[in-house]
C-alpha cells in the first residue's frame, strides 16, 4: 500500500528523492552519448548493468523465489529499456531524446485507461500533444525517424516498468529485488554482447569513467531508488516526476555536449511538455472530485 498522505513523512522523502532521480535520468543521454561513440549500444549495457550487479551484490540480506521471480521480470523489462535507450542515441541527440523520454507520464496514463479506467478527452489531447512534439523534434535537423521511434519504444517500456513495479515493490527488500533485476539484465546484455565485447576492451577502458558512472549512479543507484520510492508513492506521480527528465537533460546536454535545440525542436518540446501538463491537471481534478462530494 502506498502513503498517499503528502503530511507522512516517507511520502515526502519519495517525492525528494524522485527529483534526484529525474536529475540523474537527465544525465543519462549525455553519459550515454559520449560512450556510444565508440562502443556498441550491446557493450555499453553489458559492462553497466554488470558494474551494477556487482555493486548491489553484497548488501543482499534476502533472496529466495517470489524475489527471483519478480527480479527477473523487473529485469526483462530493464534490459529493454536500457537495449532501446542506448540504440537511440545512436542516431539522435541526447536533449532530444530526454524530452521523448518525457513521454513515460503520457503512456502510463494511457496504460491506465487500457486497464479500466475511463478515456477523457483531456488524456487523449494531451497525447496527441504529446506526439505532434515528438514529430518536430524528429524533423528538426534531419535527425533519423528511427531513433525516435526507438525512444518511443524505451518511454512505453518505462511506463511498464513503472506500473508492473508499482505492484510489487512493497512485497520485497529493495535491494535483494534491485540485484535480481541487474543481473537478469547483466545476462541478456552477455547474450547481445558477445559477438562483440572482446574486440572493444580499449574503447572499454578508454570511456571507464563515464561507464562506472553509468554503472554505479545511472543503474544500481537508479534501480535500487526505483524500487524503495515506489513503496511510498503512486506510479501515477513516479512517472509524473519524469517530465523534469527533459529539463536536466537539455541543460545537461547543452553544457557538456553543446547541444542546442533549433526553433522546431523547442516548438516540439513545448508540445510534450504541454501533454504532460495537461495528463498532470486532469489527474489531480480527477482524484480531487471525491473529496468534494
Amino acid at each position: 500500500m502506498h502513503l498517499g498522505d503528502d503530511r507522512h513523512p516517507q511520502y515526502r522523502k519519495g517525492l525528494g528523492l524522485l527529483i534526484l532521480i529525474a536529475l540523474i535520468l537527465g544525465s543519462i543521454p549525455t553519459a550515454i552519448k559520449d560512450v556510444i561513440t565508440t562502443v556498441s549500444p550491446s557493450v555499453q549495457l553489458t559492462i553497466c548493468c554488470a558494474i551494477a550487479s556487482i555493486v548491489i551484490t553484497p548488501f543482499i540480506r534476502i533472496l529466495n523465489w517470489p524475489v527471483i521471480r519478480d527480479g527477473m521480470g523487473l529485469g526483462v523489462l530493464a534490459f529493454a529499456i536500457y537495449a532501446t535507450e542506448a540504440l537511440g542515441l545512436v542516431s539522435i541527440s541526447a536533449n532530444r531524446t530526454s524530452f521523448i523520454f518525457g513521454l513515460t507520464v503520457v503512456f502510463v496514463t494511457l496504460y491506465e485507461v487500457v486497464m479500466g479506467k475511463r478515456v477523457s478527452l483531456l488524456v487523449l489531447g494531451a497525447s496527441s500533444l504529446a506526439f505532434v512534439g515528438i514529430g518536430l523534434m524528429s524533423w528538426d535537423t534531419g535527425e533519423p525517424w528511427i531513433g525516435s521511434l526507438w525512444m518511443v519504444g524505451c518511454a512505453l517500456l518505462t511506463a511498464l516498468y513503472i506500473l508492473v513495479l508499482d505492484t510489487i515493490a512493497s512485497n520485497h527488500a529493495p535491494l535483494s529485488l534491485a540485484a535480481t533485476e541487474t543481473w537478469t539484465a547483466t545476462l541478456l546484455g552477455c547474450l547481445w554482447a558477445r559477438p562483440h565485447i572482446l574486440s572493444e576492451m580499449d574503447a572499454i577502458r578508454s570511456h571507464l569513467g563515464p561507464l562506472l558512472y553509468l554503472g554505479i549512479v545511472a543503474t544500481a543507484l537508479i534501480t535500487w531508488l526505483y524500487v524503495l520510492v515506489q513503496q511510498w508513492v503512486p506510479a501515477y506521480e513516479v512517472a509524473l516526476f519524469h517530465t523534469l527528465a527533459p529539463l536536466f537533460g537539455a541543460i545537461l546536454a547543452y553544457a557538456l555536449l553543446g547541444e542546442t535545440l533549433g526553433l522546431r525542436s523547442v516548438s516540439g518540446a513545448i508540445f510534450v511538455l504541454s501533454g504532460m501538463v495537461l495528463v498532470l491537471h486532469g489527474s489531480a481534478s480527477e482524484q480531487a472530485q471525491p473529496h468534494e462530494n
